[in-house]
């Protein structure tokens, strides 16, 4: 019960992303915004969202429970879906002494600073949910079945260390064991098997904990939906009542596109999200006694100190630097992510939904994108099979991303043909200087494009992760985990200025601005091609770094750097598996899968 409390937190997740997906044209049609500036907004909140995980990280990690984390998080997510659904003008047009009409002289200051004010506390909402849900979340799975509240989570197993404050109010270290209950048990002769220490089987669970920890939050960081159900397969009891939990918001996936007024779109999910907050408290009621404690490895009494730098740290200082070119591709590729929330909306507002007599609802785009997602995962799971064992984790991060940059290439040339065909009905149907009438062109074209989008997305989120942890010093695996998506919002918000530079180097020389008031007047086809560019520019920046970086072995403890030799062969290695896999490595796993 207690885990399908905490699973309705994914009410506002979901209904969140399609919020947040449709802003963009909320912001040209009602705040009558220019594509360009309803993008920056969108840009600017989309890479705030992506790197504020990385922050409730450092407070967690340093002290912060994750049930605290979560619980600060719905606050904070309630309040800013509330203050969305009140920047409409229909809501507080009496108290402000505005219109109510949708129209941008209906809106005051006061309704544009609840604007701004909901975008920050929904983006904090939706970083504190990915820091500590999926942990939260599997502490209760794995609780001990002689817990005295079944439907209460294990609150105090959430924290991240075992300090605890004695009588004088100094931290001291005690091992979480948990007493047996001897209420209705028979004498045993034999030692209790806690009480047999096993250092070698204790540094193997610990170690399989560890890396089991962070490919789940790898997963909520971008997957949160697929994490959760994958939790709840754990204990097929609960399987089934948390498909019924997100039958709630996939109806409303349905139902909001049907619903006109905008204050009532934003309405809707903020109550859901407000309803999910208090389901989430009701849960976890016995909490609110957790005490503060620093996280595992760290220590409060403990006092920092100006030192020469060890020898470790040195080298591992220098591994931080050679990581430094590679993390400029996953900047770009966030540029190019960016594209995906904004001017892909602003394209697809105002085609035609229709096959035949049945109107399909915008967000049949948004599923499709997730739906690929998940099938293009596969593709990255036939890499690890074809590869097997070390060399899995070795190599297949870089094939991934390899592979994500190929896609980034391929999505912003679809995305300029199909612009390109956009603009000329455009013209031809005598639309260019009517920007509110439908345009007589299927939404569904689209739809390549957000395919290779998904590919973009799925390769990148599962293969940048795996490829900081298993490349980066031991000591800072746990916080690269949250640089990854760090690196792509930084790329989102540095959107804007490409946007920016693009425009100006267009319209020297007298000639037009590729980027106008409206996307019709536009030319976002130009802009998608000087995208691709930059996308091949960037596979051929990434394969050069790559050959020269020396891959790490997974897990290796090794603080002195690899040997040339050891570096050539490596690179070499990598080379082969590239080309095997794309020689014959996809048709025999897909062989041995039919066989299986």
């Amino acid at each position: 019960m207690a885990f399908l409390r905490i699973m309705v937190l994914l009410w506002a997740d979901m209904l969140a992303t399609y919020v947040m997906w449709i802003m963009q044209k909320y912001l040209t049609d009602v705040w009558k915004l220019g594509v360009t500036h309803a993008a920056g907004i969108m840009n600017v909140y989309t890479g705030l969202s992506k790197f504020l995980p990385l922050v409730f990280f450092i407070f967690v990690d340093a002290g912060l429970s994750n049930y605290r984390s979560l619980l600060l998080s719905s606050i904070a997510f309630s309040i800013g879906m509330g203050f969305l659904s009140m920047s409409t003008p229909p809501v507080l047009h009496k108290v402000t002494g505005t219109c109510k009409d949708y129209e941008p002289n209906c809106l005051g200051h006061t309704q544009k600073a609840l604007f701004y004010t909901a975008l920050a506390l929904i983006a904090a909402g939706l970083s504190g949910r990915v820091v500590s849900l999926v942990v939260f979340a599997e502490n209760q799975i794995e609780k001990n079945p002689d817990e005295p509240k079944e439907n209460e989570p294990n609150c105090k197993s959430s924290s991240m260390s075992l300090d605890r404050k004695g009588h004088d109010g100094k931290l001291i270290n005690k091992p979480s064991l948990r007493l047996p209950s001897f209420k209705a048990k028979k004498p045993s002769l034999r030692l209790p098997s806690f009480m047999v220490k096993n250092p070698e089987r204790e540094q193997q669970q610990q170690t399989e904990s560890t890396k089991k920890a962070e490919v789940d939050l790898s997963q909520l960081q971008f997957q949160p939906l697929e994490a959760m159900l994958a939790l709840a397969q754990k204990d097929s009891g609960k399987l089934p009542g948390a498909c019924c939990i997100l039958l709630v918001p996939v109806v409303g996936l349905i139902a909001l596109p049907y619903i006109k007024p905008w204050s009532i779109r934003f309405g809707i999910p903020a109550i859901c999200t407000l309803v999910a907050t208090l389901a989430f408290v009701q849960g976890t009621r016995s909490c609110n006694k957790e005490e503060n404690r620093p996280a595992e490895g760290n220590t409060v009494t403990k006092k920092y100190r100006w030192s020469l730098c060890t020898r470790t740290e040195v080298e591992e200082t220098k591994i931080i630097i050679r990581m430094i070119p590679i993390w400029i591709t996953f900047v770009i590729c966030g540029v190019i992510t960016s594209v995906g929330n904004t001017y892909f909306v602003e394209q697809a507002s105002h085609m035609n939904y229709k096959i035949g007599k049945l109107k399909l609802p915008d967000s049949v785009i948004l599923v499709f994108y997730g739906i690929s997602k998940l099938q293009i995962k596969s593709i990255y799971d036939a890499i690890g099979r074809y590869l097997k064992g070390a060399r899995k984790e070795k190599y297949a991060p870089s094939i991934g991303i390899a592979l994500a940059t190929i896609f980034s290439v391929l999505c912003c040339i679809t995305a300029a043909g199909v612009e390109t065909r956009r603009i000329h009905v455009i013209r031809s149907h005598g639309l260019l200087d009517k920007p509110d009438d439908k345009i007589p062109l299927s939404a569904l074209v689209l739809l390549p494009q957000y395919f290779f989008l998904a590919g973009l997305d799925s390769f990148f989120e599962n293969s940048v992760t795996p490829f900081l942890t298993d490349q980066s010093p031991p000591s800072m695996k746990k916080h690269l985990v949250y640089l990854s998506p760090g690196l792509s919002g930084l790329g989102t918000v540095g959107s804007v200025l490409s946007v920016y530079v693009v425009g100006k180097i267009s319209e020297s020389r007298g000639k037009p601005n590729w980027f106008q008031y409206t996307l019709n007047q536009s030319r976002l086809d130009r802009y998608y091609w000087v995208l691709a560019v930059l996308s091949a520019a960037n596979f051929l920046w990434f394969a050069f770094w790559a050959k020269l970086f020396p891959l790490r072995e997974p897990d290796s403890n090794d603080k002195k750097e690899t040997g040339n030799d050891e570096e050539k062969a490596g690179n070499g290695e990598l080379s082969e598996s590239i080309v095997g896999f794309v020689t014959d490595g996809v048709m025999a796993n897909f062989t041995h899968s039919d066989k299986a």
